[in-house]
């Protein structure tokens, strides 16, 4: 039988990811829609490229969380299991301040359960929980471990000055008070702040660092931590630079 080049391109793609995910316990999948997500994971491997790193293993992006495995150019193999989501600015701000920006944490419809997101018990894979601004080359990361379980369905909201100081800055964290939830299901966490972080695309191998020595912490010293690159950033150098 005869393929095309994009049904070849399609087959290495479920293969591959076939391949991942039988390696992968406990890693629930979303189908999600390709032509969507595919700037995602465009965005994260250029990133890793530019910073000097061999993809070993690329993702189907009609499937997500998102596998990446890559080596530094140290030679160290590190793997990501991405939530990732999109942050474009929307043209069009209906009954929201003008000054705020988002992106939702969504596969699916809104079913109103609860998700568990994957965390790797033997620390070989770390998972991002993040929104990316594709035209504007920035992203923006909550902790996975707040938001673990979380529903599908939800909006993180973050404000143009952070925006605005992770793009002149590469590297920024804040605090993001919770606005609580009335109708909160057994499981579900309920916290009074969370510390995002955020950077541009040459920053992204220093996040990846980042979240994986910030895995576990309160959310104060994960701010504490996000505002000493020293200690997880590549050495010699600072986030963004």
């Amino acid at each position: 039988m005869l393929f095309a080049s994009g049904q070849l391109q399609c087959l290495h793609y479920a293969i591959s990811s076939v391949n991942m995910v039988s390696m992968i316990l406990g890693l629930r999948r979303y189908p999600v829609q390709r032509s969507a997500r595919a700037p995602l994971i465009d965005f994260m491997l250029d990133s890793l490229r530019t910073a000097g790193c061999n993809i070993l293993h690329s993702p189907n992006p009609s499937e997500a969380p998102f596998v990446i495995t890559f080596e530094t150019s140290a030679g160290e193999r590190m793997g990501i299991v991405a939530y990732a989501f999109l942050a474009n600015e929307s043209p069009t701000k209906v009954n929201r301040p003008q000054d705020e920006r988002s992106f939702q944490i969504k596969y699916g419809g809104n079913d109103k359960q609860l998700h568990t997101l994957f965390r790797d018990p033997l620390g070989l894979y770390t998972t991002l929980l993040v929104g990316i601004d594709t035209k504007e080359g920035f992203f923006v990361a909550a902790d996975p471990e707040v938001h673990n379980p979380t529903r599908f369905f939800i909006r993180l909201e973050f404000k143009q000055h952070h925006a605005d100081a992770i793009k002149s800055d590469g590297w920024h964290a804040w605090e993001r008070e919770s606005r609580g939830r009335k109708d909160l299901q057994p499981g579900e966490r309920l916290f009074s702040f969370e510390t995002l972080v955020g950077g541009t695309k040459d920053a992204f191998l220093d996040f990846i660092r980042f979240e994986r020595a910030a895995q576990g912490l309160s959310p104060g010293d994960r701010h504490l931590l996000a505002e000493r690159p020293q200690l997880f950033a590549r050495l010699g150098e600072q986030p963004g630079g």
